[in-house]
C-alpha cells in the first residue's frame, strides 16, 4: 500500500474549510435544524421515552441531527468520487507520488476530522440553547467519538463505493431518491424505533444509521455505559464490511 496522504487530507480540508458555501453547508444549516426542528418539534412531542428514562425531544433529537450530518459523507463522497473520475483528478493521482489508497483513506481522514469539529460545535450550541449536559465522563466521550469514527467510515466507504462503479448523473439521482428518505426514517435519528410497528423495527435493525445514533445517544444520556454493547458490535462489522468493500472497489480506478 503506496501512501501519501498530505496532499488528499489538505484537498478535502481546503474544500470543505475555504470555502463560504461549504462553510454554511457544513456548521450552519444543521445548526439552524436543531433551532427550527428541534424545538418546534419539542414543542409539539414534548417528552419521549429512551432506555427507562424520559428525555425532551429537543433534547433527544441533537444525537439524530449528529447522525444525519455523518449520513451525508455518503451522498458528498458518492458525489466527489464520480466528479474526480469526470474532471480527470482521479487520473492525475493515479499518475503522481499520491495513490489511489491515498486518495481513499485522505478523505476518511479528513471528512472524521471535520466531522468532529461539527460535532464539538452542535454540542457546545445544543449545551446553550436547549439545556444539554455535556458528558465529560470519558467512556461517554469516547462512545461519542468512536459512533463518529465509525459512523464517518461506514458511510464515506459506501459513497466512495458508488462514486467508483456508478457514472450516470440519473442513477446517482435514482440511488439518492430510493436511499436517503428510507433510511432515515427507517431508523432512530427521528423517534424512539422500539416503539414503531415490528416491521419497521426489522428494517432498522440492518440500518447502519440505526446504531450510529443509539450508540451516540448512550453516550449523551446513559450514566452506565458498558463499552462491548450490540450497538458498538454492528458498527464494527459494517465499518469493517465497507472499508474493505471500498478498498477493493478502489482496485477498479484507472486512467
Amino acid at each position: 500500500m503506496n501512501v501519501h496522504l498530505n496532499p488528499i487530507v489538505w484537498r478535502e480540508l481546503k474544500i470543505n474549510l475555504l470555502n463560504i458555501g461549504r462553510l454554511i453547508t457544513t456548521f450552519l444549516v444543521p445548526i439552524f435544524t436543531l433551532i427550527f426542528f428541534g424545538f418546534m418539534f419539542a414543542k409539539n412531542i414534548g417528552i419521549i421515552p429512551y432506555e427507562n428514562i424520559w428525555i425532551r425531544y429537543d433534547q433527544f433529537f441533537l444525537p439524530g441531527i449528529l447522525t444525519l450530518q455523518i449520513f451525508m459523507y455518503f451522498s458528498n463522497t458518492f458525489s466527489h468520487v464520480r466528479l474526480d473520475r469526470e474532471k480527470r483528478v482521479v487520473a492525475l493521482i493515479i499518475t503522481s507520488k499520491t495513490s489511489i489508497d491515498s486518495y481513499f483513506l485522505g478523505k476518511i481522514i479528513a471528512n472524521t476530522f471535520i466531522m468532529i469539529l461539527k460535532i464539538c460545535l452542535l454540542i457546545f450550541i445544543g449545551h446553550l440553547l436547549v439545556g444539554i449536559a455535556i458528558p465529560f465522563r470519558l467512556i461517554n466521550m469516547f462512545t461519542i467519538l468512536i459512533s463518529v469514527i465509525l459512523g464517518t467510515v461506514i458511510w464515506v466507504s459506501f459513497g466512495f463505493t458508488c462514486g467508483v462503479f456508478i457514472n450516470r448523473e440519473d442513477i446517482r439521482d435514482i440511488i439518492f431518491s430510493l436511499l436517503t428518505f428510507p433510511l432515515t426514517f427507517a431508523s432512530s435519528i427521528y423517534y424512539n424505533i422500539n416503539l414503531g410497528p415490528a416491521w419497521i423495527r426489522v428494517i432498522s435493525s440492518f440500518n447502519p444509521l440505526t446504531y450510529i445514533c443509539n450508540l451516540m445517544r448512550k453516550g449523551f444520556f446513559l450514566e452506565k455505559v458498558y463499552l462491548l454493547n450490540k450497538d458498538l458490535m454492528t458498527l464494527l462489522f459494517f465499518a469493517l464490511f465497507s472499508f474493505i468493500l471500498a478498498y477493493v472497489s478502489s482496485r477498479r480506478l484507472s486512467l
